[in-house]
């Protein structure tokens, strides 16, 4: 019977060592956390004409201070009873400490004949700019509960 012409042999102990440094080297100096801020819990509720709008994606927008230097963009989605949390690094974690601008926008589903996608902006264009909207969110250390926010047409 033939000999193969290179075996590998996994019990090597130094075999193990040179591909775990070969696997390792592509992450040295890399740590997810080193650019994270710390982040404080925020969530609140808002409504649109009187109800929900489930689905409505709020991104918070840094003006000025050290979440501006590290680029992060909280973000949150509004449930079904019309509250969200927001989430930087993981899902509900907060945002860093610090003054926003919150942007909103609620994109309904529309459906028709090639099927179901993304339909417009239904909110006032205003809430979808960060130097337009009304929406201000301060973000101090600790738990942030956002007073209601209350979009009309």
């Amino acid at each position: 019977m033939p000999r193969p012409i290179l075996t590998m042999s996994f019990q090597s102990p130094r075999l193990l060592s040179v591909l775990a440094v070969l696997v390792a080297l592509p992450f040295a100096g890399c740590r997810r956390d080193e650019a994270q801020l710390p982040v404080h819990p925020v969530t609140g509720k808002i409504t649109f004409d009187g109800q929900a709008p489930a689905g409505a994606q709020i991104v918070l927008h840094p003006q000025g201070g050290p979440a501006t230097e590290v680029k992060v963009a909280p973000l949150g989605t509004v449930r079904t009873d019309g509250t969200f949390k927001i989430s930087t690094y993981g899902d509900g974690d907060g945002a860093p400490a610090g003054e926003y601008a919150a942007t909103v926008q609620w994109f309904k589903v529309e459906t028709g004949e090639g099927g179901s996608g993304r339909g417009p902006n239904v909110l006032p264009g205003k809430y979808a700019s960060a130097e337009a909207t009304p929406i201000k969110i301060s973000v101090k250390a600790g738990i942030n509960e956002v007073p209601p926010i209350t979009i009309v047409r």
